[in-house]
């Protein structure tokens, strides 16, 4: 099964482009086919929430870690808007009708946001992400969801996830894998509109909201933000895990999101992003940092040992000692959680850096 594929076109899904996320079809399938009246399933890289959201529509009891402020936001915002009745729904959808029949009026009359052009210049310095028209139009959107925000919470968080949706459009950055910037010929095509992305969004949420299946009486809870730290809490019981740990494959997940979270107000100097980065699983080249214990596990030994000889880079031998000994600290965690008969099931790809495949689907089984 194509984990991702359906995971793109799936309502609720669509309100920002994560590349990663697995689709609610996918979780659904892995519940039918191997569990047996499950009451509480953990996903412990939550990131768009698929198996929290897939659980909820079961009505099955779910709890999520979720590290990135950006998904963290987006996953309560949906949710916020999926536990209200359909009434209240229908309210809210005409509140969205009417912010996006009076957004090309509303967002050019306010001023623009000197805390997040500050925080901008202190973080990115001279980087140039936006054209100048789209990036005040940027700033003039954060003070319009902040002054919506004292009178209508969740459609201030409506707007700011469209607005999350909207800045890589509306940047001189392309989305391919990572996040980087366009080339000239690229750029040559022209940069849409802020504003054009903004309403584009705005109108794909007030769609989704009169969904059939938009409701929901059972919340995925964020247990914990960082599921290196699930050994800190009380024994949970829960039946079983279904999620995609972060692939070890050099992407940044944090750098990715980089922009998102400057909007949201987490970034105010650089050493916000490190940090994040550095709390976060230890999965590309750039999150390495020090020294990792090796797993006593022979066919990991032996990758690192191969990676020690071939690599082009000494941090590679020591991103899949990291990777591997801080899942199997995250999974020692979730095994005192489990119930005596839990399922585990984990979707992975495989990775090969220098010439050394990295078989991770077998290498985690054997961490396990």
């Amino acid at each position: 099964m194509a984990t991702f594929r359906n995971g793109k076109k799936e309502p609720f899904s669509k309100w920002f482009p994560y590349l990663e996320g697995f689709s609610t079809d996918f979780v659904k399938t892995i519940l039918n086919r191997y569990f047996t009246d499950p009451r509480l399933i953990l996903d412990p890289f939550g990131g768009t929430v698929a198996t929290g959201f897939a659980c909820s529509e079961m009505n099955i009891g779910s709890y999520y870690c979720e590290i990135n402020p950006v998904m963290q936001f987006i996953a309560e915002t949906k949710i916020q808007v999926r536990l209200l009745k359909n009434e209240e729904r229908l309210r809210l959808k005409n509140e969205v009708d009417k912010l996006l029949a009076d957004l090309e009026l509303e967002i050019p009359a306010n001023d623009e946001d000197c805390d997040l052009d500050l925080n901008y210049q202190k973080v990115f310095e001279d980087s140039k992400y936006f054209p100048s028209h789209n990036y005040a139009l940027i700033l003039q959107t954060k003070t319009y969801i902040n002054k919506l925000k004292v009178s209508n919470e969740i459609l201030s968080n409506i707007l700011t996830v469209a607005s999350l949706a909207s800045l890589i459009p509306s940047s001189n950055m392309k989305r391919s894998g990572d996040v980087r910037f366009k080339t000239k010929k690229e750029l040559s095509q022209g940069v849409p509109s802020f504003l054009e992305s903004l309403q584009s969004n705005l109108a794909n949420i007030s769609n989704d909201l009169l969904r059939e299946n938009a409701y929901i009486n059972a919340k995925p809870i964020l247990i914990i933000e960082n599921a290196k730290n699930l050994h800190q809490l009380p024994r949970q019981n829960i039946d079983g895990v279904i999620t995609s740990p972060p692939y070890i494959n050099g992407t940044n997940y944090f750098r990715n999101t980089k922009l998102e979270l400057w909007f949201l107000g987490v970034l105010s100097n650089k050493n916000i992003l490190k940090n994040l980065r550095k709390n976060a699983l230890t999965s590309g080249i750039n999150t390495v940092s020090g020294k990792y214990r090796i797993l006593n596990i022979k066919s990991i030994r032996k990758i690192i040992s191969e990676l020690e000889i071939v690599q082009y880079d000494s941090r590679l031998s020591r991103l899949v000692a990291g990777y591997f000994s801080e899942l199997y600290d995250i999974f020692e965690a979730i095994y005192y959680h489990l119930k005596e008969d839990g399922l585990v099931a984990i979707d992975i790809g495989d990775s090969k850096y220098a010439g050394v495949h990295i078989p991770c689907d077998l290498l985690l089984i054997e961490v396990m």
